[in-house]
């Protein structure tokens, strides 16, 4: 079993890193705002101050390339090839202890196979946020609902999804964002009720932010 226990710094967010993520993305804060509300309701952090996760057993899956890894996982029903397979564990409780479970098979492929933190952004996608390893992306995410933010805000980036925001292209977003399956469940139509629901106040662009502004929003060592 891993010794981590995941639970960082786990600060708190204000309103300064919405318009700053805002301001870097060049979208309305309503629009930050809304993608925030349907993925993770806004809350970054969970059971005993842990960022929020879910596990992706087809994904875990995919990232195991040792054969033995592999069968073990499928034997103690932690991978399977498919989504959906199984049902997804309900409390972040049981979602961590899947996550124990997975490391002790294999640490960097179970942690590159949950999503993370406010914007859900899978671990497996370290490198689109601009992280060496996966160990240092989930660090990150445990320092701050801030750094969780500016990550989701470096993925969008990294995939040129910031136009969809700023034209609030909410099928588009969705699609490219959330994968192909996204109308399954409704995901650009959420994205647009929650906008819709958004303050007049927060219907606005605030002014490009300067990387130290950003930098500023996530641990020093990351």
């Amino acid at each position: 079993m891993s010794n981590m226990n995941f639970s960082g710094a786990a600060l708190p967010m204000n309103d300064d890193d919405i318009r700053i993520i805002a301001g870097y993305l060049g979208c309305e804060i309503a629009a930050l705002k809304s993608v925030l509300s349907v993925e993770s309701a806004g809350k970054g952090f969970g059971y005993e101050d842990r960022p929020i996760i879910l596990n992706e057993p087809h994904i875990f899956y995919r990232e195991l390339t040792i054969p033995k890894q592999r069968q073990r996982a499928s034997r103690e029903n932690l991978a399977y090839p498919y989504p959906g397979t199984m049902p997804y564990p309900v409390t972040q409780s049981d979602r961590y202890l899947w996550l124990e479970k997975a490391m002790a098979i294999n640490k960097d492929a179970a942690l590159a196979s949950c999503s993370w933190g406010l914007g859900q952004i899978l671990g497996a996608n370290y490198k689109a946020c601009g992280f060496s390893t996966v160990l240092a992306f989930v660090e990150a995410m445990m320092y701050s609902d801030g750094a969780q933010l500016y990550i989701m805000a470096r993925f969008i980036v990294s995939n040129s999804l910031q136009m969809y925001l700023r034209s609030r292209a909410w099928a588009e977003f969705a699609r490219r964002y959330n994968g192909p399956s996204y109308a399954s469940n409704h995901y650009d139509l959420k994205l647009e009720h929650a906008y819709e629901r958004m303050p007049l106040s927060d219907k606005v662009t605030p002014p490009p932010t300067d990387i130290n502004t950003l930098n500023k929003l996530i641990n020093a060592n990351n």
